[in-house]
């Protein structure tokens, strides 16, 4: 429903509840793909969405973000290009051209799911959503009534007390306002957006400091890998402060635990999302709240019966890519197919340079009976056509089966890699079974053959 139409109903008072089988709160990943597959499946469905269509994800996080990780990356090459016998000596970063080719896809993919919202049938109703009961919505002075309700009302930017949002002082929303590359960026939080930030923007020609409160970069990834990124960004010219949070700020300043003081053009503050979801007044109407997210059982349930929460707001796993997930099995429950949801095998990819991604559990949750087999990307022929031979990959197996449990890579295409992991993770498939497996040549997917022989004791192209 436009605005106008929501503007006349105000006007008028409460209307007669419209009636659904489903109502979705929210339209990013998780939100417009269970409308899209509930509409598939015959579901009279209405999507509310008080901002954007598309989300955090399309519009200020995921897409925006790969769009300047594109950019960074034909710079990385265009430096590194002499090596492989092209000559470039003349190049440079219009940032305002980069803005505008992410504003393109922006509008290009919004367009394709309104398109396909359109066309499947999908009420779009634009507005903010409160719950009146377990049944009915109130959208500004709409009344909706409907059998299920999908929460999915994403997550937001955490703010410090000490360094508030402004306009020097960017969350990872407001980033991509900034209308030329920082000379001196400041990025408070060493996670996966601190360093996507600290990997695009060094390579656009910034002097960057990042800040993290923990003694290792990502902290929750493979520990290798923390120690090998620490490595590739200070050999980039980042200057990296672990163990070290921000004490307080003054003007373009801040202060630093060691006393140390550090002038910044722009800085960057992502330490972290939280759920959204207060402004619904669950507690009117009994939703079980586990501190900052919303409980939800193994079917994504609350535990009021027609009540579901999938994506960032139920706290298990903030990703586009599990909220789109959790968004068909949601549905499949309330179409009575009793599905569970398995994050055993959750791909999780970060997009530096190289590329960083794993799946399933990691070396510090390795149990006795579990053993690594870790190989090079120097073994492949592909890396060295490509001048990608920085990166390993590391395969976590049990002994006895030799069933996968866990793999982490870091190196160039490891994003796209990861899928084959989480196949193997999902299907409980074996190292037996990789080996079994005919792999193309030369492609870095042979980097899990090579690891699936040493994994044996028979590595046939490293040592």
């Amino acid at each position: 429903m436009d605005a106008k139409k929501n503007t006349s109903l105000e006007a008028r008072g409460p209307k007669r509840a419209a009636r659904y089988d489903l109502a979705i709160i929210g339209a990013g990943p998780g939100g417009y793909t269970a409308a899209l597959y509930a509409a598939q499946k015959g579901l009279k469905t209405c999507l509310i969405e008080q901002e954007q269509i598309g989300g955090v994800c399309l519009n200020t996080g995921c897409i925006p973000t790969k769009t300047y990780y594109k950019s960074a990356y034909f710079l990385e090459q265009i430096k590194q290009s002499d090596k492989v016998g092209v000559n470039i000596p003349n190049f440079s970063v219009d940032l305002k051209k980069i803005n505008e080719h992410r504003q393109n896809i922006i509008k290009k993919l919004s367009d394709g799911v309104k398109l396909l919202l359109e066309k499947r049938g999908v009420d779009v109703i634009l507005g903010k959503a409160v719950f009146d009961s377990p049944g009915i919505l109130k959208v500004d002075r709409q009344l909706i009534e409907a059998a299920d309700i999908i929460i999915a009302s994403g997550s937001k930017d955490i703010e410090l007390s000490s360094m508030p949002f402004s306009d020097d002082i960017a969350s990872s929303k407001t980033v991509w306002d900034f209308h030329e590359i920082p000379k001196q960026l400041l990025i408070v939080g060493g996670g996966v957006i601190g360093c996507e930030m600290a990997n695009i923007f060094s390579e656009f020609g910034s002097k960057v400091t990042i800040v993290e409160a923990q003694d290792l970069l990502l902290p929750a990834i493979d520990m290798d890998i923390s120690k090998k990124l620490a490595v590739i960004l200070k050999r980039k010219g980042v200057n990296v402060l672990t163990s070290q949070k921000v004490e307080s700020v003054e003007d373009n300043t801040v202060v630093i635990s060691n006393a140390k003081r550090i002038f910044f053009d722009k800085a960057i503050v992502c330490v972290g999302r939280e759920p959204v979801f207060r402004d619904l007044f669950l507690e009117n109407i009994g939703v079980v709240i586990d501190r900052k997210k919303i409980n939800v059982d193994k079917f994504l349930r609350t535990n009021i019966k027609n009540i579901y929460a999938i994506g960032d707001c139920n706290g298990k796993s903030m990703l586009a890519h599990v909220a789109s997930f959790e968004a068909i099995v949601a549905v499949d429950n309330i179409l009575g197919k009793k599905r569970e949801m398995d994050y055993s095998s959750v791909p999780n990819c970060i997009f530096t340079s190289p590329e960083i991604a794993t799946c399933g559990i990691s070396e510090k949750e390795m149990t006795n009976d579990m053993q690594i087999s870790k190989v090079m990307y120097s073994s492949l022929g592909k890396a060295h056509t490509a001048n990608k031979t920085d990166g390993f990959i590391k395969i976590i197996f049990e002994k006895r089966s030799l069933i996968v449990f866990g793999v982490s890579i870091m190196g160039e295409n490891a994003t796209e890699l990861i899928t084959h992991a989480s196949f193997l993770i999902s299907q409980k498939k074996t190292i037996e079974d990789i080996l079994q497996t005919i792999y193309a040549h030369p492609t870095f997917s042979e980097i899990f053959s090579e690891a699936a022989h040493a994994a044996i004791g028979f590595p046939i192209n490293s040592i």
